[in-house]
């Protein structure tokens, strides 16, 4: 043999290898892209409140073990690039070169906010759905995420409205859908994470109205990556932990994974129509007789509601946060009437305030929280005896209508308080928005926020009451989480020295609230 012809010899394992690693990547790379038939697949549980179940899940996806795989390659493969980046910045360019502002990390959020809203929509539902309920915290995420996936409030990408008219005539049980409609819009008026809405008008009556079709497969597609983040959990929270120094227990992961499954039980019961228009029936009827005119929901056409299918009457209007009338401020204080009104968890009040602060800024030069409840002796008389949360309370789902009115919008997701937290949360939300911080130990004692063996005197002389109001006053500022960093150091520097570097400032801080606590 030749010289050439031993090279070309030696070469040839090389070359087959480089092969089979292209046709490898390519046929993973077709496996991943394929879509998966989610209404074949089915689910491993009913739409509905109560069916949610971790031990049904692990049963049902432990028979499709390669579904599970593909969906965990594909989040990962999706998303590499991204977190990547995040780990560079925050690892390289700032744990390494001791940057301690992260400098890098901040000055790529607004192009990596946009990343991260093509990412959400590339995902699926369960990621819209996860990145709506963020667009709203920027306490948080920073705000230039916050304000990329606002967008996912009410422009979720549609899917076909052939299929949708499927889903339609199987629903209603006809043929032509000309038997019921004389009028229905050709493509969606808006698209959400579970469904979209179509713009109608019924033949037997004339009414205008709006048509929500569910997506198909949308439950058995939702019930995949619950199971999958149940999977991730886990290692999320122990990086996460590592991240801040900090050792990872197993409450740690229990914890984490139980936050995974309550929001999981709101999010299927989201896709049970008949549930939503039940809900939004009783919340209509509520306001009614508690003489809360200025509040509405759509009024739901029960003829034609089905279990993927939900008609209600068509409300002309405007998104709250758009709209230019002066009577905003008015309308803010009526959703908190109505929230209120409502049995509600402080997570989402927060959330809504926050919602409302910024819509009240838009048309006031100041805002006064207390400007908000016209009479607590209100919410004490009314609270007690509603069962309905709204607990989705973005902007796209609060509409001024056109003769005036809030109208609240898409009732899927709620819960309800027990009854013995209602007068304990009403008292906690009071002391707040009067900045009666002095009450907060015992209203903590009053919710079981503290352990039950920690007396009111022995929480009160923790040095907890002054930590609170420090942070009370920063969040009612307003602004997201930079803002508050900033007035914090500010406020850090005025007590303790402004020649301070952030680490001393931090330690300043910390040895001061030791001593006060000790």
């Amino acid at each position: 043999l030749s010289s050439s012809d031993l090279l070309t010899e030696a070469a040839t394992p090389l070359h087959l290898a480089a092969i089979a690693a292209v046709a490898l990547g390519s046929s993973l790379n077709l496996w991943l892209s394929a879509p998966d038939d989610y209404v074949k697949i089915g689910a491993p549980y009913l739409p509905g409140t109560p069916t949610y179940s971790p031990a049904s899940t692990e049963s049902f996806y432990a028979a499709r073990p390669f579904l599970v795989a593909k969906r965990i390659l594909k989040l990962a493969t999706l998303t590499s690039a991204f977190n990547t980046g995040i780990l560079f910045d925050w690892l390289v360019l700032g744990k390494l070169f001791k940057d301690e502002e992260y400098t890098a990390l901040k000055n790529a959020e607004p192009e990596r906010a946009k990343v991260a809203l093509k990412l959400a929509e590339q995902l699926g539902p369960t990621f819209i759905k996860l990145g709506q309920a963020l667009s709203i915290r920027e306490d948080i995420i920073p705000s230039a995420y916050a304000l990329e996936l606002r967008s996912l409030q009410d422009a979720v990408p549609p899917f076909d409205s052939a299929t949708a008219y499927d889903v339609l005539r199987k629903e209603l049980g006809v043929t032509d859908l000309n038997e019921v409609f004389s009028e229905l819009s050709a493509e969606p008026v808006a698209s959400a994470s579970i469904g979209q809405v179509y713009k109608g008008k019924l033949r037997s009556n004339g009414k205008t109205v709006a048509v929500k079709i569910q997506r198909p497969g949308i439950l058995s597609e939702i019930a995949l990556d619950l199971h999958v983040l149940r999977i991730l959990t886990p290692v999320q929270t122990t990086l996460q932990n590592a991240a801040n120094g900090v050792k990872t227990s197993q409450e740690d992961i229990d914890t984490a994974v139980a936050l995974v499954d309550e929001w999981g039980r709101g999010f299927v019961a989201e896709t049970d129509y008949r549930l939503e228009a039940l809900n939004t029936v009783t919340f209509e009827k509520a306001m009614r007789e508690r003489g809360l005119d200025a509040v509405c929901a759509p009024t739901v056409v029960e003829e034609y509601t089905r279990d993927k299918v939900l008609l209600t009457e068509w409300v002309d209007g405007t998104r709250l946060d758009s709209s230019q009338s002066p009577d905003v401020p008015r309308l803010c204080g009526v959703a908190i009437n109505a929230y209120l009104t409502s049995k509600l968890p402080f997570s989402t009040i927060v959330a809504f305030m926050r919602i409302l602060q910024g819509l009240y800024q838009k048309f006031a030069k100041t805002f006064l929280l207390t400007q908000f409840y016209p009479s607590f002796a209100f919410f004490f008389s009314v609270l007690l005896d509603t069962g309905v949360l709204h607990c989705d309370p973005h902007p796209g789902n609060l509409l001024r209508t056109n003769d005036g009115r809030l109208c609240i919008l898409d009732w899927g997701m709620t819960l309800s308080v027990p009854n013995d937290l209602q007068y304990a949360l009403l008292e906690f939300i009071a002391h707040i928005n009067t900045q009666d911080f002095e009450a907060l130990p015992q209203d903590f004692i009053n919710l079981g926020f503290s352990p039950p063996d920690v007396s009111l005197e022995r929480l009160q002389n923790s040095g907890i009451t002054e930590g609170l109001a420090f942070a009370f006053r920063q969040l009612s500022q307003g602004g997201g989480p930079k803002k508050i960093q900033e007035r914090v150091k500010a406020e850090f520097q005025e007590r303790y020295g402004s020649d301070l570097s952030d680490e001393e400032l931090r330690l300043a801080a910390r040895a001061d609230m030791m001593e006060q606590m000790e």
